[in-house]
């Protein structure tokens, strides 16, 4: 398969703290790549690397046989690349439709006409179950509708690679269980890659073919759900095992937190 993204020998640093040392993978067309982690690991400062937000002071990043490194968010975005937050950010005074409008409308997809734009943008919605809200006041939505308001104006930049930065992230089970099969039948629908961060792991499990494990801006592990899960690496610095002395011991979690 050949790479679509592909970061080779990364490094950023904040002062005195490296964020993300000497990091490498590579994702696929079509391919859904979980990144997991503790808190602190770099997951974020990955997607903000790729994004464009930082510039990396080693190593490439390259997209679609070009290097981004270095590039802004608007270019790295008119190549193919969006992402979601961990913090939903709509537009919270304009409607669900204006919300997906914004990136009709500066996006990859060159819609530059008011009308076409309003058509795509109800298509959008309906696609991710919000037909019904599309005229409602973005802050009004509830965390869920949020957070697939905000998946489809991600959706909306035709992107070849869509970030997700714990998209189920506040959800009850049944919301979480919605979200995963949303992404599971768009994905194939519009030939994108994803790129999933995510500390629910039955959602991680369900979705993804293949998982990187960071810990302290390094990269730990990689391999299939099975083999990740399996790791005592990752159960060591993913989920804090201790040893034989009476201690107790966790186990990933399989549902919202």
């Amino acid at each position: 398969m050949d790479a679509l993204l592909e970061l080779d020998g990364v490094t950023k640093s904040f002062g005195g703290l490296v964020a993300v040392r000497n990091l490498s993978f590579s994702i696929g067309e079509g391919e859904i790549l979980g990144l997991i982690g503790p808190n602190g690991a770099g997951k974020t400062t990955v997607f903000n690397l790729i994004s464009g937000v930082y510039r990396p002071e080693a190593g490439s990043i390259r997209f679609d046989g070009k290097v981004i490194s270095g590039l802004k968010p608007h270019e790295v975005s008119s190549l193919g690349v969006a992402r979601t937050f961990q913090t939903v950010r709509p537009f919270a005074r304009m409607s669900a439709r204006e919300n997906v409008m914004t990136g009709l409308l500066f996006g990859r997809g060159g819609i530059n006409a008011p009308r076409r734009a309003t058509q795509k943008a109800l298509e959008m919605l309906e696609s991710v179950s919000l037909l019904d809200k599309a005229e409602v006041r973005a802050g009004r939505l509830t965390l869920a509708e949020q957070r697939r308001l905000e998946l489809a104006r991600a959706l909306a930049t035709s992107p070849k690679l869509l970030m997700l930065d714990e998209v189920v992230a506040g959800l009850n089970h049944s919301e979480m269980n919605a979200m995963v099969d949303l992404l599971r039948r768009i994905q194939p629908e519009r030939r994108m890659a994803l790129i999933v961060i995510e500390h629910v792991m039955k959602a991680i499990v369900r979705l993804c073919n293949r998982i990187v494990v960071m810990n302290g801006g390094e990269k730990l592990v990689e391999g299939s759900p099975s083999e990740v899960m399996r790791d005592e690496r990752v159960v060591a610095a993913y989920m804090g095992r201790r040893g034989n002395g009476g201690e107790s011991t966790t186990t990933f979690s399989s549902a919202p937190q």
